[in-house]
């Protein structure tokens, strides 16, 4: 299995930059800073003070402080072992993946709280179980068959120098704090987050970073043998040649035309399938427009024939006729009994003969 780390400051572009390798490699990517991420907002909500944090700039600060003398007492009563038995139910719950895709756990809120649950030893450990999970069997990209994998990658802040030292290809992603203030500031406007300033995340970045590189377990630091790269000055397309050109040269060519190859076997089939989905809803209407109406029959199932509306009609002209005849003789018989002279009788069956007639 190739494997790709990709390691990195805040908002420096690593997400991007996965992403897009997955897309050209065919590699399955994780990002491991997005579990850190459900952790501390599962954290957040199980203490039920997920709400209160998101206006309380006071408990911010006393966050961002960490642990010096263990957890303040005055912050909801809360402590490194609560936050540890928190992960670790939630770790062991196959939630931490779900969680890892809901839209809060970019916010504000949750950026100023996960350093605080990531540099704690134990949760470092759960996570690092995951990511080596992870490597040994990736999940596969959309229309992709497990057997044809041959690589992940792997992005966060410690995958080159702890989790996987032995990389194929290590990156390190960073720019300057100004840079990545702007960018982290624009996506929060793009998602309509309308009240976090960009002084706000200016501090908020800086002290991520001060609590990254400063950790006493895994702290953020490029492997000797990882390739930095400034992104400070580059825009997406200048950073993704640069790294596409890295990319052919590590791993090699013939992981390009694998991928292509795996793309174009996925089409083929997604093109497969949707014919015979189509071909099926033309048959279903066919068979539809064929059937013809049928009353579901009651009691001992009889053979169905289909309705004759002339039937119908001449029927009911017949009835029609029988109900006037019945009037008529009802008729006749009651002035036959009013005049009982045979002239009169024979004159009233005369009239039954004309009816018949």
């Amino acid at each position: 299995m190739i494997i790709i780390a990709i390691d990195g400051t805040s908002a420096s572009g690593k997400g991007f930059i996965s992403t897009t390798l997955s897309s050209a490699l065919m590699f399955p990517s994780l990002d491991t800073g997005a579990l850190y991420r459900a952790c501390a907002l599962k954290v957040l909500e199980s203490f039920n003070f997920a709400e209160g944090l998101r206006d309380n700039n006071e408990t911010f600060k006393e966050i961002e402080n960490g642990f010096p003398d263990g957890y303040p007492d005055n912050f909801f009563d809360i402590t490194e072992e609560d936050i540890i038995l928190c992960v670790k139910q939630f770790y062991y719950s196959g939630e931490v993946f779900k969680y890892s895709t809901k839209k809060l756990i970019r916010s504000e809120m949750v950026s100023r709280f996960v350093p605080v649950v990531a540099k704690i030893p134990e949760v470092r450990e759960f996570m690092k179980e995951y990511q080596f999970k992870f490597a040994i069997e990736p999940e596969p990209l959309p229309g992709q068959k497990k057997e044809n994998i041959i690589g992940a990658i792997i992005e966060g802040r410690d995958i080159g120098t702890v989790i996987y030292p032995n990389a194929d290809l290590k990156l390190f992603i960073t720019a300057s704090l100004e840079a990545r203030a702007k960018r982290r500031f624009l996506d929060y406007q793009n998602s309509g987050d309308e009240t976090t300033t960009y002084e706000e995340v200016y501090e908020s970045l800086k002290a991520r970073d001060e609590a990254d590189k400063n950790r006493a377990v895994s702290p953020l630091k490029p492997a000797d043998d990882a390739i930095i790269i400034d992104t400070s000055d580059m825009d997406k397309n200048q950073v993704i040649d640069f790294i596409m050109k890295i990319a052919h040269e590590r791993i090699g060519e013939h992981v390009f035309e694998n991928a292509e190859k795996q793309k174009q076997q996925i089409a083929m089939e997604a093109e497969k399938a949707a014919n015979q989905l189509t071909e099926e809803q033309e048959d279903n209407e066919v068979e539809e427009e064929e059937r013809p109406l049928k009353m579901q029959p009651k009691g001992p199932v009889a053979e169905y024939k289909p309705i004759d509306l002339d039937s119908i009609q001449k029927a009911q002209s017949s009835l029609d006729e029988a109900l006037m005849m019945t009037s008529e003789i009802e008729n006749i018989m009651s002035s036959t009994e009013n005049n009982n002279s045979e002239e009169d009788d024979e004159e009233e069956y005369d009239n039954i003969g004309n009816l018949k007639e």
